[in-house]
This record gives structure tokens, sequence and C-alpha cells, in this order.
């Protein structure tokens, strides 16, 4: 993996961490990711398990049944701590609804998923939604069969129905007033087209 995949890769999981519903959530996805443990293991630590003096994690019964213990980071520490301060967990160190009980790995997982909503899809999401806002907003501007099927005052028509019927009779065109009204159709999408320019070429952007 290149040094960029990689700093990609750190930013991506900084995003989720940031959009984790909650100091405790943050706390647990940031031993996931950081220290490398399972959901499994995660929500099954307790308090005691964080030896600050051996900056290491005590793992109980992890993959394959067996103890293990693993590298605590000092960042990761300081969260750790800023989460115990506000907490005071004294058992489990990530407790569930109930504190007698641990937080379940289904909470966990659904907590990475909220992340990865907020932070990544719907960021990734936005290009795609303001390019279907301006098409409907386009074909709504540029709407004549229903205008014409059900206005019929000239001072409630649309511009395009307006121009079609009141400034074309027959083989007479109105040409100034028909340049006129087109200009008056056309601004308001060159508009909003400008104004979300740079998100339209970020959603196609090959990253």
């Amino acid at each position: 993996m290149s040094f960029t995949s990689r700093a990609s890769c750190r930013e991506e999981v900084a995003r989720l961490l940031d959009a984790a519903p909650g100091l405790k959530y943050k706390a647990a996805l940031s031993v996931a990711y950081g220290a490398g443990l399972r959901a499994a293991e995660v929500v099954t630590l307790k308090v005691a398990d964080i030896d600050s003096t051996r900056m290491i994690i005590r793992v109980e019964q992890g993959k394959g049944g067996k103890d293990r213990n693993v590298m605590l980071s000092p960042s990761l520490l300081d969260l750790l701590r800023a989460w115990w301060k506000a907490a005071r967990p004294q058992g489990w160190l990530f407790p569930g609804r109930d504190p007698a009980q641990p937080m379940t790995t289904g909470q966990l997982n659904r907590a990475s998923l909220f992340g990865a909503f907020i932070k990544m899809a719907i960021p990734l999401s936005v290009p795609a939604i303001l390019t279907v806002v301006i098409f409907t907003f386009t074909l709504t501007l540029q709407e004549f069969v229903y205008a014409l099927t059900f206005i019929s005052s000239s001072d409630q028509k649309p511009v395009t129905l307006g121009v079609s019927t009141d400034l074309i009779r027959g083989n007479v065109f109105f040409w100034g007033e028909i340049m006129a009204g087109a200009l008056i159709a056309a601004i308001p999408v060159a508009i909003a087209y400008n104004l979300f320019l740079d998100r339209f070429i970020a959603g196609g952007a090959v990253k």
C-alpha cells in the first residue's frame, strides 16, 4: 500500500471516529481501530484491562480463546482517560444500557455504520443530490405541456409557454420579446449551475 493510500485510510478512519455518536462509542471504535481489536474483544474489555504503566491492553479470551496483550498508544490512553472521567465505569470499560452488562457488538457496529453514513455516504451523495435538484429545477422551469393544459391567462403563464403562445402568431415572430424571454428563462438555470459547479466536478472526479 502506498503512502498516499495509507494517508487516505487514516483520514477516513479519523472521519468515522469524529462522527461517532458520543464519547463512549468514539473511545470504543478508537480501541478497535487503534489497537486492532475485534468488536467482540472491545465490548468485553474491563477497566482493569487498561495498563497505563506498561502501556498495554490485556485481551482475555480473544481469538482462539487465548489471552494476549496489545500496545496502547499515548493518544488512545488520553481518550480512554477522558471517557473514564466522564462516565466513571466500574467494571466493564464500555457498559451497555444496563451498567452491569457490557455494550453489545451490535451497538458498536451500528455506531460504526452511523459514522460511515454521516461522514462518508452523505458527502459522497451530495453531488448526485445536487445534480438531481438542478435537473428537476430545469425541467420544472421549462415545463410546457402541463402549463399549456391548465393555464389560459397570459399573465399567469411561465416564460417558456408565454413565448410560444403569445409572441408567435402565425408567421409573425416578435424576435425582440422572444430573445428577452429566452434570456430570462436561461438566467436562473445558469446561476444555479455556476453556484454548484464545484460540487458537480467533485462528484465526477476519480480519487
